[in-house]
């Protein structure tokens, strides 16, 4: 994964470079193994390892083969990270969305109660949401629960 390029490790009894490594796989009874990384993204790294019970095992068609298999499936990942992206993307604007239904209206109420602009009705709803310690949707919610004795709900379909 450090060097994002294939590693053929073919014969755990004569290749030097990993000897504690290889003391686990041949514990496992395996003799050879190839890793081949994933191309995810430039601060992710993953590979495919596969393990082999001989040696010889990995030609280069079959580590040409997984590059290949490799290369799918990390399109596949990047592919699902940006569809999970833009899921919880679309669930945070609709949640954006409907705490608004409680927000704006309050800037409204606080405005006209203290005749002063939308930037000081936010400080003063703001300092409130600090001052007991709860979300600015929530004191928001609840300011208009105690003008209107009824539920708020947004007015827009999804």
């Amino acid at each position: 994964m450090r060097t994002r390029s294939v590693v053929l490790l073919a014969d755990i009894e004569t290749d030097p470079r990993w000897p504690a490594y290889q003391q686990q796989l041949a514990a496992q009874g395996c003799r050879s193994t190839l890793g081949v990384p994933l191309e995810i993204g430039p601060d992710v790294a993953a590979a495919l390892n596969f393990f082999a019970p001989g040696t010889g095992i990995f030609s280069q068609d079959i580590i040409d083969e997984a590059s290949g298999f490799a290369d799918l499936a990390g399109r596949s990942l990047r592919l699902a990270v940006r569809i999970g992206t833009e899921q919880s993307r679309a669930g945070d604007l609709r949640a954006a969305m409907e705490h608004r239904t409680s927000i704006d209206p309050v800037f409204g109420v606080i405005m006209a109660q203290n005749r002063c602009s939308q930037e000081e009705a936010m400080g003063i709803l703001t300092r409130v949401s600090s001052n007991r310690n709860q979300k600015l949707r929530d004191v928001a919610a609840d300011v208009l629960r105690n003008l209107t004795d009824g539920t708020i709900r947004t007015h827009f379909e999804a």
